[in-house]
């Protein structure tokens, strides 16, 4: 179970750096600087002397998103193959035209091999840095929230005019059950159900309507609420401490947002050591 969480976690993270990306360059569909391997490597194929190894295969395909690593490893295999012959075919048709030395080409050359150090370097940072522990921290961070934050079961009459809810509201106060008029009365979705909207947080709601829920009693009848949607009769329900979300239910974002921070960190310092500098700006 441990090493399959394990595996779990290092393919959210690889998921997590794929869509960090500002520029995809390791994509089916995307060009590829291919790493040449050692000659003792399992050679698959070969393009006008150039080799493609099962190293090169393995490192392509472990450089995919998620999404497409997800395919049946035999139609993804003969994809990432067909994929990398293409690349150098085309790749060689334009040296022929000598595109390679262009300053075109040389400029993306070289954003192309900083990216791919970006993501080598954030891959194998992130794997170090983001683990059980650190993901439980940013969780125990990101629930704190709830502390504070309530829920609120409600049931409401909505109605179009005022003279209408001030006149429903005296018969509920005179022994009229809330329910039975809010199924005859009501003009909301919820008047089948006799006005029950279920629990809803604060921010679920018109500010109207929630200012008005999250300060009353339980039991309680508003007077008449005006909102955009018409005026309202509220009885509250019931009121109760907001559960948060398990850390399962969210490990996937939290992870995302660890791997954000992380990368910001590292940026921040790079900045300390390395020196930036900008020319001719006009602002």
């Amino acid at each position: 179970p441990e090493r399959k969480k394990t595996m779990a976690l290092s393919s959210i993270i690889s998921s997590s750096i794929f869509k960090l990306n500002y520029l995809v360059f390791l994509t089916l569909c995307g060009f590829l600087l291919i790493i040449n391997t050692a000659k003792s490597d399992k050679i698959i194929a070969e393009v006008d002397n150039q080799i493609i190894s099962e190293a090169d295969m393995d490192i392509f395909i472990g450089n995919l998103s998620k999404e497409v690593r997800a395919l049946p490893k035999d139609k993804l295999y003969d994809l990432a193959l067909q994929q990398l012959i293409d690349n150098k075919i085309i790749a060689l048709l334009a040296r022929d035209k000598r595109i390679h030395k262009t300053q075109e080409f040389l400029t993306l050359n070289n954003v192309a091999e900083d990216r791919i150090l970006h993501d080598i370097f954030l891959k194998d940072y992130l794997e170090k840095e983001i683990n059980e522990n650190s993901i439980r921290q940013k969780y125990l961070s990101y629930i704190k929230k709830y502390d504070q934050s309530f829920e609120a079961r409600a049931s409401h009459i909505l109605l179009k005019t005022e003279k209408e809810a001030i006149y429903i509201v005296s018969q509920i106060k005179n022994g009229k059950d809330f329910s039975e008029m809010a199924k005859k009365h009501s003009i909301g979705p919820s008047a089948v159900s006799g006005g029950d909207l279920g629990y809803f947080s604060q921010e679920m709601m018109v500010k109207e309507f929630s200012e008005v829920v999250f300060n009353m009693k339980i039991n309680e009848i508003s007077s008449p609420v005006k909102t955009k949607f018409g005026w309202h009769i509220i009885k509250l329900v019931n009121k109760k401490k907001m559960q948060p979300p398990s850390i399962d239910s969210l490990r996937e974002s939290l992870i995302q947002k660890l791997s954000i921070d992380l990368r910001k960190k590292i940026i921040t310092s790079g900045k300390k050591k390395y020196k930036v500098k900008l020319y001719n700006l006009d602002n």
